[in-house]
């Protein structure tokens, strides 16, 4: 019984322990300040003031200049980021389409592509995979092809534990959310889980005695 109460107690003690741990929202020049005096965070929360989030840890970002550089490492749920950009058609290294018939190639360069597109029209969907190997996904109302250049609106596909490489302006940065901790009140509850403890020591230290003296 007394062993129940003793880690009852440690437990609800240590979850508020780790209450005293928190994340604070900082600007740039404050966060700055903080790395300079403190090191790199752990971890690092960043919201720009397009309302993108990004997650980076402590071996996996730095800022030189007015800019942050960093890899996230993509969840399951996070395989197809958004993305809006423009490609030289240079850039592109193969394209593929799914669902339009076996009349085409899997595979194709962009002029084979462009030419499907002036017979048949645009696909449903369109993939594509650049030189450096990156790949996107547009849907049919969300890309076109002017002169030279690729404007789509669509997904960066990535693999599950591909490293994604950002580069956002500082200036672009809404704010940073570090971890943190309250040291006075985790300092205070140290102390107060000592007390406690060293109290429940002493009843179940008298408790055991007493049960020694009137037992049979």
């Amino acid at each position: 019984m007394y062993k129940k109460l003793i880690a009852s107690v440690l437990v609800v003690a240590l979850l508020n322990l780790f209450g005293c741990y928190s994340f604070e929202a900082i600007t740039v020049p404050e966060y700055e300040q903080v790395e300079k005096e403190e090191g790199k965070p752990g971890e690092i929360y960043v919201k720009t003031k397009d309302s993108q989030e990004y997650h980076f840890s402590e071996s996996n970002f730095y800022i030189e200049n007015d800019t942050l550089y960093g890899k996230e490492i993509s969840l399951q749920s996070e395989i197809e980021p958004p993305f809006e950009g423009k490609f030289a058609l240079t850039e592109i290294k193969s394209i593929q389409l799914e669902d339009f018939g076996q009349k085409y190639p899997s595979l194709m360069t962009v002029s084979q592509y462009q030419k499907i597109e002036a017979e048949s029209g645009k696909p449903d969907e369109f993939y594509f995979t650049k030189i450096d190997s990156t790949k996107y996904r547009f849907m049919k109302n969300d890309y076109h092809i002017e002169k030279d250049t690729l404007y789509g609106k669509g997904f960066l596909i990535l693999d599950k534990e591909q490293p994604l490489v950002r580069k956002i302006a500082l200036s672009n940065i809404a704010f940073i959310e570090v971890d943190s901790i309250n040291w006075l009140n985790t300092s205070l509850l140290s102390l107060g889980i000592a007390v406690v403890a060293f109290i429940l020591f002493l009843v179940i230290a008298y408790a055991s005695g007493a049960t020694k003296h009137w037992g049979p």
